[in-house]
């Protein structure tokens, strides 16, 4: 008991200074992050069109387009693109623009021509050459469309006809009889269209390896075509004549050839 009251001061000091030191749970003394707040995406304005072109005054241009007016299909077409400064400002970022419609392409197999020119002086003109191949007859529309940032649009459109052959094989008999050792099975191929059959052959499939040439069979022409089946013995055969020709569809004959034994 004498101890406790000797060391009663120390305990009171202590007691003290552990008030002191405020002993307890820990307290965060920076700031609390702040709620979480969702994040609003804006999307961005959209641009403003472009605005129109407004023409300069005093600047112009006039196009043009060489071509002939009928052409053989399968034969290169060749064109020739002209514009011209007809104002009396210099014209910038001159464009020759030939979309090509469906059928015809460049030679290098492009859907359109296309030529820039940087700069154009008043009475200055520029000349561009194409080659374009055509593959379906008929009419073709070519539009061309002349640009460039001072003046107004320039636009001219010529028309080509492309034509081509139109074959037909017809047997020059009745009947596709004849007698074994028969020498000869002649045809008529004649050429309806309006364009010259080129490197025109015919043929017969099967009966014989032999076939026969023209260099060319011209628009309403016809010829005579005729095959040595001498070697054939009798029986019943396939007969299918053939006639063919650059760029045009290949006309057939088919029918069933007897040959029977020479009495």
């Amino acid at each position: 008991m004498s101890a406790l009251r000797q060391n009663f001061p120390i305990i009171v000091l202590i007691v003290i200074a552990l008030g002191a030191l405020k002993i307890g749970p820990k307290v965060r003394t920076e700031p609390m992050p702040p709620a979480w707040v969702p994040v609003i995406r804006e999307e961005a304005p959209p641009k403003a069109p472009k605005p129109p072109k407004v023409p300069v005054d005093g600047a112009s241009l006039t196009g043009s387009i060489d071509i002939e007016d009928a052409y053989d299909l399968g034969d290169p077409i060749y064109i020739t693109l002209s514009v011209e400064n007809t104002g009396v400002v210099s014209l910038t970022e001159v464009m020759i623009w030939l979309p090509l419609p469906v059928g015809t392409n460049t030679v290098q197999g492009a859907r359109f021509l296309r030529f820039p020119i940087k700069r154009l002086k008043p009475g200055q003109s520029v000349t561009k050459q194409g080659t374009l191949v055509q593959q379906i007859a008929g009419k073709v529309a070519l539009q061309a469309r002349f640009i460039s940032n001072e003046s107004p649009d320039a636009s001219i459109k010529e028309i080509v006809r492309i034509s081509t052959a139109v074959l037909t094989i017809l047997p020059n008999f009745e009947d596709a009889l004849i007698n074994e050792g028969a020498s000869e099975l002649c045809f008529t191929v004649t050429n309806h269209g309006g364009a010259p059959a080129r490197d025109l052959v015919v043929r017969l499939h099967d009966l014989t390896e032999e076939y026969l040439i023209w260099k060319e069979l011209e628009p309403g022409a016809s010829t005579e075509a005729c095959f040595d089946l001498s070697s054939l013995v009798a029986g019943k055969y396939e007969l299918t004549a053939e006639a063919s020709a650059f760029a045009a569809d290949i006309a057939y004959y088919e029918n069933e050839l007897v040959v029977e034994v020479r009495e």
